[in-house]
């Protein structure tokens, strides 16, 4: 094991890049000497940039300032609550290209499934808190207000100058790949692979003749008797048998270690492309992460069947393909971006002239009122 970088070292003293699915497909491990294209990946550069600086405008009416929203991502983000830095350290681990992100998730209520990640809002939510979260940024604040003992024009001149410091601050504030990495790991749910658990129906299996390995990740969605359904992440892979002994190894060992998949994806003209697979392992108690394998899929695919079946409920099966290697369907930016301005306007009373019928009913009531009135 002495030849190996320690960087490349994980489970079983190997990190593993499994290959896509055929009958010859074997595992790759990766050498400093076999793989010189990781050393452009060492080198310091910025990361894409989604939105420019002079185009992100502060909000002006404060009633529109999402802070309920905001407030618990600057919480993420200054590390008072989740595991940003444990998630940054593992994604320098892996050293992936400045326009690659890592998507794995954290775990707390009210999040988007990052099973299901093309069905739900993950992508527009993430590319929504992303904007506001920077629009917030450049919005100036209630400053103190005027003291006993400052005139009005000092009062004004303090305001003016505090609004100054911000704008010069803000200037150069754009919205770039590594803030919008942030928010998908904010609002994501982790996919967790409990092959164990009775009360799932997560599964993994190794077709030693063809060399494939499938694992399945589940995920409940309660509703009503019939309504209620059962989706599962499909992971297709090439595997060689050794290789496969390792990743089963973990997936069904019986002490206590939670074994996670997430995605590596990288940003091309403002779309999400799915490159890669990563199976891995996070302990809550210490925020560590352990790479298992990270895995080329020959097929991913979403199946979802009804969880009590019914004559009635056929139409809930479905199977439905994730692209891999191809443009996720969601343009990041401003292109699709949703203004709380917009979601917060008064909404618009059709006007049009009455109708004969209304015209003559009121006709009818103010002459009831006349009659009233008389008596």
């Amino acid at each position: 094991m002495k030849d190996l970088h320690p960087l490349f070292v994980c489970v079983l003293g190997s990190f593993l890049l499994i290959g896509c699915g055929n009958k010859n497909a074997s595992t790759e491990v990766l050498r400093p000497d076999e793989n010189a294209a990781l050393s452009q990946r060492l080198e310091p550069t910025h990361r894409p940039v989604l939105v420019e600086a002079k185009a992100i405008q502060p909000f002006l009416n404060q009633q529109h300032l999402p802070e309920s929203d905001v407030s618990g991502f600057r919480d993420y983000l200054h590390g008072q609550s989740g595991n940003r830095s444990a998630l940054l350290q593992f994604r320098e681990k892996l050293q992936l290209k400045p326009n690659q992100i890592l998507l794995l998730g954290i775990e707390k209520p009210n999040q988007e499934l990052l099973l299901e990640f093309l069905n739900n809002d993950l992508f527009g939510s993430a590319n929504d808190l992303v904007i506001n979260h920077a629009r917030m940024l450049k919005t100036p604040v209630a400053g103190e207000s005027k003291g006993e003992f400052e005139t009005t024009e000092q009062y004004q001149q303090r305001i003016q100058a505090e609004q100054g410091t911000l704008k010069k601050a803000t200037a150069h504030l754009n919205v770039g790949l590594g803030r919008l990495e942030d928010t998908l790991n904010y609002l994501a749910y982790p996919i967790a692979i409990n092959v164990l658990s009775p009360s799932t129906e997560d599964s993994a299996q190794y077709d030693a003749d063809r060399q494939l390995m499938h694992i399945q990740a589940s995920s409940s969605n309660a509703a009503g008797y019939y309504d209620s359904t059962v989706s599962k992440l499909n992971l297709v892979f090439g595997a060689s048998a050794k290789d496969a002994e390792i990743i089963l190894g973990n997936l069904r060992d019986e002490r206590d270690k939670r074994n996670y998949l997430g995605f590596i994806l990288s940003m091309q003209q403002g779309q999400l492309v799915l490159e890669q697979a990563i199976l891995y392992q996070h302990n809550n108690n210490d925020d560590r992460y352990l790479r298992l394998a990270t895995i080329n899929p020959s097929q991913l695919y979403l199946t979802t069947r009804p969880l009590n079946a019914d004559e009635s409920n056929k139409a809930l099966n479905s199977e439905q393909p994730y692209p891999v290697k191809q443009k996720l369907p969601f343009q990041f930016g401003l292109k699709q971006y949703r203004p709380p301005e917009q979601q917060h306007a008064e909404p618009e009373l059709e006007v049009r002239p009455p109708t004969e019928e209304e015209i003559t009913q009121l006709s009818l009531n103010a002459e009831a009122s006349d009659v009233e009135g008389a008596l």
